[in-house]
């Protein structure tokens, strides 16, 4: 027979592991220099979320913050990023990305993630593939 305390932790593993963000983007997409790209996620449980962002991540490098949107509050984009082509919006349970006049640098990894008062979720990640000639 397991014992007890086992089997404690599996169920809490099994109750504190189900996704709280989900990605609405396919695993990858990919786009044409030049073109705009739109990404959203959207949220099981978006009460009480106080912040939610955006991270791009490049093959061997740590994940950079895109952007981030308090809820009544403009976009703050980060300084790395183009703020005339990267936008963030939040939408009914989630948020988008958009990117307009997409460039072969902004090829990566994306996810969001969301923030309350004593939680951070992170959804799974799209791979923006920058396809074509320059």
């Amino acid at each position: 027979m397991m014992d007890p305390a086992v089997i404690i932790v599996l169920l809490l593993y099994r109750i504190d592991s189900t996704q709280a963000v989900r990605n609405s983007e396919p695993l990858v997409i990919s786009a044409e220099p030049g073109e705009a790209v739109n990404l959203t996620c959207t949220f099981v449980d978006d009460s009480n979320k106080d912040v939610r962002m955006w991270y791009k991540q490049r093959l061997e490098h740590a994940p950079l913050e895109v952007g981030s949107k308090l809820e009544d509050k403009p976009d703050v984009i980060s300084g790395q990023f183009d703020k005339s082509r990267f936008k963030l919006n939040r939408i009914a349970s989630g948020i988008s990305l958009s990117i307009e006049r997409v460039t072969k640098e902004d090829e990566g990894m994306y996810f969001c993630g969301e923030t309350g008062k004593k939680t951070l979720d992170f959804s799974t990640a799209t791979f923006l593939a920058v396809t074509g000639n320059i």
